[in-house]
């Protein structure tokens, strides 16, 4: 837990990083690519996120109220639910 503050924002960046590398035509996360599953799993991803209650470094603010950060985490969850239901296929 002491290095959560760290460790996520790099696995956010990586995964935002490694999206933009096999994105198709230049768009991210377009909505028109989200199947239905894809969509229910990425919900589900970011609502097990939430039951977490991250904090941000010792301040014991949840990283669910910084915008930024959860924005990030909803990317994480986009991302996870594309790539698994790429490999679905």
């Amino acid at each position: 837990m002491k290095y959560t503050a760290i460790i996520a924002p790099l696995i956010v960046i990586t995964v935002i990083l490694l999206n933009q590398t096999f994105a198709e035509d230049g768009q991210l996360h377009s909505e028109a690519n989200f199947t239905k599953p894809a969509e229910k799993l990425a919900e589900s991803c970011y609502q097990h996120w939430l039951t977490l209650n991250w904090t941000l470094t010792n301040s014991e603010v949840l990283a669910s109220n910084n915008k930024s950060f959860n924005d990030g985490i909803k990317k994480v969850c986009q991302a996870r639910a594309e790539l698994f239901s790429k490999a679905m296929r």
